[in-house]
């Protein structure tokens, strides 16, 4: 719980499950949220370690790509549900 308690972790997930976004560049210049690169990089980083994604072994030059492990298909249903929420009550000023 303690890695989905951060809105970027979140946000980067949302991306990689509902965006069918894989890559870095992907990720970072499709978020409406305008992520940081280093930011992105850790988060990254942290779901990786987390064994929430993988990310495939690219030599240089290649771009790396991020897959869901089985503990980040065990995510979806939670993110269905904030998905719900957000819609159910959306923010208000």
């Amino acid at each position: 719980m303690e890695v989905l308690g951060d809105a970027w972790t979140l946000i980067v997930l949302r991306d990689i499950i509902f965006g069918a976004r894989r890559h870095f560049r992907e990720l970072l210049t499709s978020n409406d949220e305008g992520i940081a690169s280093d930011i992105l990089a850790s988060r990254l980083r942290n779901l990786v370690e987390e064994g929430l994604l993988t990310r495939d072994g690219a030599t240089r030059g290649q771009r790396a790509t991020y897959s869901l492990t089985e503990a980040g298909i065990q995510t979806v249903p939670v993110m269905v549900a904030l998905g719900a929420c957000a819609i159910a009550r959306p923010h208000q000023s």
